[in-house]
């Protein structure tokens, strides 16, 4: 359901996770950790001013869900820096990691149950269509920008590969949804549960 050999994550394929492997390297280290740290502070501050939006009737927050958000807004200004609507790219984020644990834990008879499979399929699909509309908004604006080198991160240096014929645009496509995708499942969750300690 288009998730092999397409990224890092399912790759099953040691030459493309070769060619691959360095984008997320030179992300992952250097002075975008450096700015990472910066750029999380400010979100989270952010999104805590306006908390009230979050927050219920009777007084709750899903911290959960505001982890999340805070953790995809921090990806997003890192990799990506496209505007984009969290709580629904958050929804399509749990959507896929709901077919993924269902993929990975299930027998194979689960994939015989149609229904079953096109309810995951659609939720796969979902997420890439979402994260492809956000590429083609990130290559629109790569293409109208005066100073290029303030704008090169993550998403441009694999959009810029994509043009040079090092990568194909399913590659495109795949690394920058994993690299959106990783935080909210991974740091969200491991920062609710501190808070729940």
């Amino acid at each position: 359901i288009g998730m092999h050999e397409n990224g890092i994550i399912f790759n099953n394929n040691p030459a493309l996770w070769k060619e691959i492997r360095p984008f997320f390297t030179k992300a992952l280290s250097g002075p975008g950790l450096v700015r990472m740290i910066a750029i999380c502070v400010d979100s989270t501050r952010e999104h805590l001013d306006r908390l009230e939006e979050e927050t219920t009737e009777l007084g709750y927050i899903n911290a959960l869900n505001l982890m999340r958000c805070i953790m995809l807004d921090t990806s997003n200004r890192l990799f990506l820096g496209i505007p984009l609507d969290e709580n629904a790219i958050v929804l399509k984020i749990q959507n896929y990691f709901d077919a993924w644990q269902a993929l990975l834990l299930k027998p194979d008879i689960f994939f015989k149950i149609s229904w079953l499979y096109r309810k995951y399929e659609k939720s796969v699909k979902d997420l890439k269509e979402a994260i492809e509309v956000l590429i083609e908004q990130k290559r629109q604006k790569l293409s109208t920008v005066e100073k290029l080198e303030e704008h090169m991160d993550f998403a441009s240096q694999l959009i810029f590969a994509q043009s040079r014929g090092e990568l194909t645009g399913e590659n495109v496509n795949q690394c920058v949804l994993e690299m959106l995708i990783a935080a909210p499942d991974t740091l969200s969750v491991t920062l609710f549960f501190m808070l729940a300690l």
